[in-house]
């Protein structure tokens, strides 16, 4: 039996599959993942045992399952200008392209019956995935919903989720900074816990691997976060998922509506987490990086 499966992939019309190099991937893993055979043995060895533990633990739970759909963010504007990925500014926002395509994942959110108010809303810190957030959120409003007025959206905001610094466009905004930019989330009671439980600086080693140059408003990365730290918050996103479902059926167990973590977030945590999850042939997934603004449907064992 199937350890999970996806129940339905949408991909937005002409959505490009560029990365935040401006490079072009049709694979699961071709990002910056290296081959697995140039794994260091140890390192190969511990990912197996994570995804053996997987399916381990899917024989001995049988039919529940957990659903988690992935948002990868709009087209930000280092994808759609790769040459800003080294000559630009940090925290890469989404193009009007992108922002177009973030309303299009709230409509297929919407089909899907995976509202804020009955399901949980995870994003990235970073801007274009908070920005896809907000876009997919209007699909939500009144007349879409009634009351949606009175409703009050279940969204978190995890570092998480945000991507492997790898370029600039990786690099994030002081907390303090967000709260000013996001009030229209952190208005939000689950939202603004989130928002308290970030550090200050919350991307990678932010004061080893970035440098700022002071007034050219740009910023240097000095060396890219390991790819085995993006699989270990993987482990770690998981490991959330699972108690945010747990948590659902304790506190609303009669509930008949359907119920999912919706994750907002970026093309190479969403690999790691497929790969952790079994991989992408083994979930019926694409075998390859998420476009621009896709929306993934992934059931797992509960």
């Amino acid at each position: 039996e199937d350890l999970a499966s996806v129940s339905e992939v949408h991909r937005p019309r002409g959505s490009d599959d560029l990365d935040n190099d401006g490079n072009k991937h049709e694979r699961v893993g071709m990002h910056t993942a290296p081959s697995l055979d140039a794994e260091p043995a140890a390192k190969k060895q511990a990912r197996h045992a994570d995804s053996n533990f997987f399916q381990q633990t899917s024989k001995q739970l049988g039919a529940r399952k957990v659903t988690l759909v992935l948002v990868r963010h709009g087209e930000s504007t280092f994808n759609a200008n790769p040459t800003m990925a080294t000559k630009g500014t940090p925290d890469a926002p989404l193009t009007l392209r992108g922002k177009k395509q973030a309303i299009s994942a709230g409509t297929q959110l919407l089909n899907l019956g995976y509202s804020p108010f009955n399901s949980h809303w995870v994003t990235s810190p970073l801007t274009r995935a908070m920005q896809t957030l907000t876009g997919a959120l209007h699909a939500f409003d009144a007349p879409n919903v009634e009351n949606a007025e009175l409703l009050t959206p279940n969204v978190e905001v995890l570092d998480l989720v945000r991507e492997q610094l790898m370029t600039i466009g990786d690099v994030g905004r002081p907390k303090s900074i967000l709260l000013e930019q996001c009030k229209h989330l952190v208005a939000h009671k689950t939202c603004a816990e989130s928002f308290e439980k970030l550090d200050e600086c919350w991307w990678h080693a932010a004061s080893e691997n970035v440098v700022e140059n002071e007034g050219r408003g740009d910023v240097t990365i000095r060396k890219r976060e390991p790819l085995e730290t993006v699989r270990l918050r993987a482990s770690r996103l998981l490991k959330h998922v699972r108690t945010v479902h747990s948590r659902r059926r304790e506190d609303d167990a009669s509930s008949s509506s359907p119920f999912a973590v919706v994750i907002f977030g970026h093309g190479t945590l969403f690999n790691s987490l497929i790969e952790l999850c079994g991989g992408a042939r083994m979930l019926g997934a694409p075998e390859r990086r998420l476009k621009n603004g896709e929306v993934v449907t992934v059931n797992l064992p509960a």
